[in-house]
């Protein structure tokens, strides 16, 4: 849940104060290895009111989204990187949040299956229509699953520029007008390198 400092303790935060439900997805998948995949996607519902049956109604519901409906009785040492990380997203996605958070959830993935991936959180995120933010140094995966990309920089890190994505999806692969998005993002990174470079430079 998100506790903004501001609002004091949480027994005095006005109840009339909406407070969002996050849900984080890590670089690695994170599974208990101790735990079989039904059981480490009831993980995230353990400190939350609900009942058994709607916990495992959660829990198959999420594993049918993330397409492995005949997974919940295996070992996490059963499944493949990319299966583990679908399990990582079935878990965020059970405590039923408003915002996902995805920190480089695909990077330690092969090329093809990482692909793959990201084919399946546009499919996800179309039935689910959660917001996601989504933190990657690949800026083609930027372009391929994002309707903005704000850029970072700087220490501490703020937003240096944001870019709107207004390619048709069917475009986000390949094609001049792709390339071209990539490009200009590319450039704005280059340009923010150097503005850091030069600041710290300028400073000793």
């Amino acid at each position: 849940m998100i506790h903004d400092p501001a609002l004091g303790p949480q027994h005095g935060r006005d109840p009339t104060i909406t407070v969002a439900a996050i849900a984080m997805v890590f670089q690695a998948a994170n599974l208990m290895p101790w735990r079989k995949i039904r059981e480490n996607i009831t993980l995230g519902l353990e400190g939350i009111e609900v009942s058994e049956t709607e916990r495992q109604k959660r829990v198959d519901h999420t594993l049918d989204l993330v397409g492995l409906a005949d997974c919940g009785d295996r070992w996490p040492y059963q499944l493949s990187g990319g299966q583990c990380q679908r399990i990582g997203i079935a878990r965020a996605l059970a405590v039923d949040p408003d915002i996902l958070l995805m920190d480089e959830p695909f990077g330690a993935l092969d090329a093809i299956t990482r692909a793959g991936m990201q084919d399946e959180l546009l499919r996800i995120w179309s039935e689910t229509k959660k917001s996601i933010l989504f933190v990657t140094h690949d800026i083609e995966e930027a372009v391929y699953l994002g309707d903005r990309v704000l850029l970072l920089g700087g220490k501490p890190a703020e937003i240096i520029k944001e870019y709107s994505i207004t390619l048709d999806r069917s475009e986000r692969r390949e094609g001049e007008a792709f390339l071209r998005q990539v490009e200009e993002i590319k450039a704005g990174l280059y340009e923010a390198i150097a503005m850091t470079h030069n600041g710290n430079s300028d400073g000793e």
